[in-house]
Formats: C-alpha cells, structure tokens, sequence
C-alpha cells in the first residue's frame, strides 16, 4: 500500500516536470493540427463534389425518368436544390465529426506514449537526472538521482538545489554548486568535463562528471533547467587503486633493481621497462622496441653465452630461462644483470612469447669479485704463511744444529779434546749463534717495516757520501775476494730526505751480495745518478746472475734464485728487507739481468725536492 501511495505521490510530481516537456510536443501538435485541416478542407470540397454528384444520382432515379442528363445541371426545382444541398452537408458534417474525433484522439493518444515512454526513460537512464525550476528548487528526481543523494523524491521537491548537495572540485577550491545555480538563472549551459567532488550531508564524498541545460518554453522563456551527474567514483577508485599499484610496483622495482621484458618472437617486438634503459644510461625513446637494438648492447664477450641459452629455453631442454651477462652502458662501462623467463608456447607447443624479468646485479657480481680476490689473498697469505713457517724451521734448524753438534762434542770430549780442537768447536758455535742471531733480527726488522712500524727517521742526507761510506766499510771483504768496486756518481749534490741507515743497511746489502756472488777478479759497478725527479742508485755484478722468471720473487722473504743457491750462506730476507725500506721512502727497487752476464739491482727514491 504504502509503494503505491509512494508511486502515485512520484507520478503526480513527476507531472509537474512533464507538463514543461508538453510544451514542446504542443508546438509540433499545432503544427499537425494545421496541417490535416488543410486536408480536411480539401476533403470536403472533394467530398461535396462527390455527394453532390451522388444526391443527384438519387433524384434521376426517384424523380425523373432514371436519365442521367440532368445530373450537373442547375436549372431544377429549388426543392430538389435545397435537398441536394441538404444531403450534401449532413455527409460532410458526419464525415468532418468522425475525421475530428480521430485525429484529436490519435495526437492525444500518441502524446501519452510519448510522454510514458519519455518519463520510463528517465528513470531507468544510468545517470542521475534533476530538474530544477527557474529558482533552483528541486522538481524532479529519477531514481539514480534519488540513489546518488540519498534522498526521495518526495522529500527533495521543492528544495533548494545546494541545500541538497554541493559540488566542488578535487581541491575544494571552487564551488561549482554555486556556478551550476548561477548558470541555471541565467539560462546557459554547463559542463563539468573534469571530476569534481559530489558532497551530500550524511553521505561519502562521490566524483561526478555532470551537464547542465536550461529548458524553455516556446516563446524562450527560461522554465527551469535539467542537471545531469554520472557517477564515476568507482572509476576514480579504480584509476587511484591502480596509480597506486603502479608506484608501488615502480618503488618495489627500482628499490630491487629489477625490469620487465616482453618479447613477440613472431615480429620481433622487445618491450623493456623504461628502468633498465635508464641504467644504461638511455631514456625510454632511445631505444627502438626491437630485439635486435638490445642485442646489440650486450657485451661481446657474453653474447653467445646469451644466444645459447635462449636457443636451449626456446627449444624445450630447459624449464625457465636464466642467464647472467653484462650490458654496455651508453656513457662506457658495463653492468651486470641476470635475466629470468618463460615462453609462452601455442597449442603445438611452439614458443611464441617470452615474458620475464631483468635484475641488476651488478653490486652482487663486484661483491663476488671481491670475496674471491680476498679469498685469493687468504689462501696466498696462508700459503706464504706455511712457508713461512716451512723456511723458518728450515733457517733456524741449520744454525741450531750446528750449535748443539759442537756443544755436544765438547760435553763429550772435554777430558781427552785438545785445546785446538775445543777452540774450533767453540768458534763454530759462536759462527752459528750469529747467523741465528742475525736471523732473528732480520725477523724482527721485516715484521716491522711490514707493519707499518718502521721507526724510520728522515733527515736531509747526501746520498754519495752514504755510499762512499759503505763502499769504505766493506773494503777489507772486496780485497779478501780479489774484486773491484767501480763507483761512480754523476750528480754535483744528490740530497735527499732519507732514514741514512737504512739506506746505508740496503747498500750493504746490495753490495754485499755482489761480493758473495762474484767470481774473484771481477768488478762491481756501483752508480747514482739523477732521473727525472728521483736519485737512482744501482749495483751490478757479473756473477752467475738469475733467470729472467726469477727476477721478481728473489725480493719475497726466504727465496733464493735457483743459480745462487750454492751455500754462501744468507737467511733469504735480505732483498724483502730491501724493498720495505725502499717503500717506506716511497720508492721502488727491481733487478734486470745484464747482458754481459750477472746482475744489476736498482731503486729509486724521490728527490728533496
């Protein structure tokens, strides 16, 4: 009961609204009504000629002799005149009548069914519909309307439009409720192209696009105007949802270093996330979107790695395609990524599409790198380590046996040795006790330059009264082996900042092993001179030499070239003390075979200057 009071109040409202849209099926009525009575004229005359004609056909067979002669002419009886006149317009008055009748009955008839039709329409239409008077009042509703603003239309007519709603834009900065009531008085049309927030009392907020038009009547005057409003926030949700969705996938890529790839093997196509262009130092309309301008940027090196493994995912022997390879960057350089992918196969199983992703993993293969050089340089210093241990066992075993040898002789033999014999075995102890002593101080003085601990103290030196000085110094051991020293300096004051002993302690080391390992009657060259922005120094003898592979591993710590192993003695630490004292003077030391046989050391230490 109460739906249909409800429907009949919606019905006589809705009245009110289609009376204006009558208006406008009025004119186009008057304009038919015009046009059938000028039918309407033309037929009477027509059907006055006919019934006349048919009267007189009447009174040739009842009141003449039923000749047919007389039919059109006038000069008759005036009672048979005024009976045809008769007969004539009660035909045409009946005819008129009925024709009227019909037509009225047919425009109203049609009107109705237009207006039912119309007034259907508008309340199954998707979009909310308001009509409003001239003064903004609420006359009309259909049920999207009613649906979108919560509220009847019983209730709504006759309510001011922005007492109802209220229409803003997205930034609340301009109120287009109060536009659309303006433009409504004023007679124009509006169009909200944009979304603009819908906000009814008691309500969520809804995103409407709309349009307004005035309606008038037939002589333009404004009667009111219709408001249209089509919902479009699930849309307006949807497109946030999915911009959302999108920079969080954005964020989760670039934060993962990570890329799409879409290849079409049938035309070539390549799509790649604009990411990976970007790392590589290309923007997103660099690169054309085709298979062979990403192939061409793969490193050369691994391009058949590349074809390979694609050949074999494609064809079926592998079930994910996954290959780490480096690409070439526009600015030079190379990163590394893995690529990870499927094929989409048709229903003969051949492999149409490959989808998958791009990862940098360029931090990950630098890391990798690193921990196998760290790796490297662990097992070599173990190893070192081992034969560290190895060689000093070796070093010190040698000494220390001899010592114990002698000293167990002498606890043996001290009753029936001779004097002479206790002195040699107590001359031999006191020789191995100082190689050992020496040793252990090369020991201690390697681990210290080696650790940075040098204790070295620079002062301002002439490097040619340094080695004029060692030169003195070792002297007697050149003429105890019939050898030469041949000195010469080409500099006029070769000062420089030194630590003057250890200087001193590298040449009489240098020179020292030219002296052991020199035939007798030989000569040792000893030079300085000036280089660029260094003082060079360098000691050559024409011993036995060392072979050309050997030249850079004498200076490691306990070797000996494999031609001057020949028991001159030595501990094997002497050139790797060398080299740390030169280092720690920010120089450098090598040795270089000569020609004429023998040896030549070399260092270099930078000028005062």
């Amino acid at each position: 009961m109460n739906n249909e009071t409800s429907d009949k109040k919606r019905e006589s409202i809705s009245d009110v609204y289609f009376k204006s849209l009558k208006n406008y099926s009025m004119r186009y009525r008057y304009a038919a009504v015009f046009q059938r009575r000028v039918n309407i004229i033309l037929a009477s005359g027509i059907a006055v000629v006919i019934f006349w004609i048919f009267a007189a056909f009447i009174d040739s067979r009842f009141f003449y002799d039923g000749s047919f002669t007389d039919l059109l002419i006038l000069d008759v009886p005036g009672s048979i005149i005024s009976y045809r006149l008769l007969v004539c317009i009660l035909f045409v008055t009946i005819y008129l009548l009925l024709y009227g009748y019909s037509d009225a009955s047919s425009l109203d008839r049609a009107l109705k069914r237009s207006s039912k039709w119309f007034s259907t329409t508008l309340r199954c239409i998707g979009s909310a519909l308001i009509a409003v008077d001239k003064k903004s009042n609420i006359i009309f509703m259909n049920p999207k309307a009613e649906e979108l603003t919560g509220t009847m239309l019983t209730q709504a007519v006759g309510r001011p439009l922005l007492k109802l709603l209220k229409i803003w834009d997205t930034s609340k900065s301009t109120d287009y409720g109060k536009r659309l009531s303006d433009v409504v008085q004023e007679g124009r049309s509006f169009s909200l192209t944009n979304a603009a927030v819908l906000e009814v009392p008691g309500t969520a907020p809804r995103y409407v696009l709309g349009n307004v038009a005035p309606i008038l009547d037939e002589e333009q005057e404004l009667l009111g105007a219709v408001l249209v409003l089509h919902d479009v926030t699930a849309s307006k949700n949807a497109e946030a949802a999915l911009k959302q969705s999108q920079e969080r996938y954005l964020l989760a890529t670039r934060a993962a270093k990570v890329g799409v790839w879409d290849w079409n093997l049938a035309t070539g196509e390549l799509y790649l996330d604009p990411s990976l262009k970007a790392g590589l130092g290309h923007t997103d309309d660099d690169l054309p979107s085709r298979r062979e301008t990403w192939q061409a940027l793969i490193h050369p090196e691994d391009i058949e790695g590349v074809r390979t493994a694609e050949a074999e995912h494609l064809a079926g022997d592998t079930e994910e395609y996954v290959h780490e390879y480096r690409m070439q960057q526009k600015g030079g350089g190379a990163l590394w990524y893995m690529a990870r992918g499927r094929a989409i196969r048709d229903d003969r199983g051949k492999a149409v599409r490959m989808v998958g992703t791009y990862t940098d993993i360029t931090a990950r293969k630098a890391a990798e790198i690193e921990l196998k050089r760290a790796k490297d340089i662990a097992e070599s210093a173990n190893r070192s380590k081992s034969e560290f241990l190895t060689n000093m066992s070796h070093e010190l075993r040698t000494p220390l046996h001899a010592i114990l040898s002698y000293a167990g002789f002498g606890v043996r033999k001290h009753e029936t040795v001779t004097s002479e014999k206790s002195l040699g075995y107590f001359t031999r102890i006191e020789r191995s006790g100082q190689i050992l002593l020496d040793l252990l101080n090369d020991l201690l003085d390697l681990g210290k330059l080696e650790s940075g601990v040098t204790g070295l103290e620079f002062e301002k030196a002439n490097l040619g009264e340094l080695i004029n000085t060692v030169i003195d110094n070792l002297s007697a051991l050149v003429s105890e082996k019939d050898l030469k020293v041949a000195w010469s300096n080409t500099t006029a004051d070769a000062s420089a900042f030194v630590d003057p002993h250890r200087i001193c302690q590298v040449m009489r080391n240098l020179i020292g092993n030219a002296v052991k390992f020199s035939e007798p009657g030989r000569s040792i060259d000893v030079r300085l001179e000036h280089k660029d922005s260094c003082y060079r120094i360098s000691v050559a003898d024409r011993g036995v030499g060392i072979p050309a592979d050997e030249l850079e591993s004498v200076f490691d710590k306990f070797i000996q070239s494999s031609k001057t192993r020949t028991g001159a003695g030595g501990t094997g630490l002497g050139l790797a003390i060398c080299r740390e004292i030169i280092l720690a003077h920010d120089g450098r030391i090598w040795a270089e075979s000569r020609r004429d046989g023998g040896t030549e050391f070399i260092f270099e230490i930078p000028t005062s200057e």
